[in-house]
Formats: C-alpha cells, sequence, structure tokens
C-alpha cells in the first residue's frame, strides 16, 4: 500500500462501499466478520468509508464527493 505512483479507485459517495470491502476483502485486508458488521455502530466497515490506508481505504469522499473539492483547496 505505500506505492506512490500507481492507480487509485475511487468511489463517491459510499453508496458503493459493500463494493469496496468486498474487494478488499478478497485482497485480505478485511475480514468476512468484517463485512457482517457493516454499517454497525464502531464496526471498521461504517457505511460511507473512513480514512484507513492501512486498509486500502485511501479516500474519504463525504456526502455528495464535497470533501475532494474541499481537499483540492487546501493542497
Amino acid at each position: 500500500m505505500l506505492w506512490s505512483n500507481r492507480d487509485r479507485f475511487f468511489l463517491d459517495p459510499g453508496h458503493m462501499s459493500p463494493l469496496l470491502y468486498s474487494i478488499l476483502m478478497l485482497l485480505g485486508n478485511y475480514s468476512s466478520e468484517d463485512l457482517k458488521n457493516f454499517r454497525q455502530w464502531g464496526s471498521v466497515t461504517p457505511g460511507h468509508p473512513e480514512l484507513d490506508v492501512k486498509r486500502g481505504v485511501e479516500n474519504t469522499s463525504g456526502p455528495l464527493g464535497r470533501d475532494i473539492a474541499a481537499r483540492q483547496e487546501r493542497q
């Protein structure tokens, strides 16, 4: 996950997070138990993915992608 020049996959907003978590589970970043706890309070698989670079979630878009634009303005 430390390869800086690779392609990145953005989901925006989090409605497609089940697909993201499923793909990351197949890569070994999440367990099937993590997926069973999807959208549960305190889960590592919330409905809108939160930044967790070690597990493969490299962006947090926020609702309707508003956070992506805000990040670009700050850079």
